[in-house]
């Protein structure tokens, strides 16, 4: 089974929500499907079919801010016979407004 080499990741919203025109008002719960690849990186599979789980994030913006984090994020793959292969798996990515 594939593991994220980091959970938690703080985003700064300059760069990820203002180019998408998203303001986050409570937590929001998006989920896709993705292939861990052999090197460990993501690709995540129909950004158009990505949900919104929790929120109000219009399916759009959940698909394009989905995409744009988890294609950044690095995982161990998964192994088979001592070799790393390809794998799906659908993945859940919850975002949190800070206030400081």
């Amino acid at each position: 089974m594939a593991r994220a080499k980091q959970t938690q990741q703080k985003l700064d919203s300059l760069n990820y929500l203002t180019p998408l025109d998203i303001e986050l008002e409570g937590e929001v719960a998006i989920e896709a499907i993705a292939i861990v690849e052999k090197d460990g990186t993501l690709t995540v599979v129909k950004p158009e079919a990505i949900k919104v789980v929790q929120g109000s994030l219009p399916p759009e913006q959940a698909g394009q801010l989905a995409k744009k984090i988890l294609e950044q994020w690095t995982f161990e793959p998964t192994y088979m016979a001592g070799q790393p292969i390809p794998q799906d798996y659908r993945i859940r990515v919850r975002l949190s407004p800070l206030f400081e």
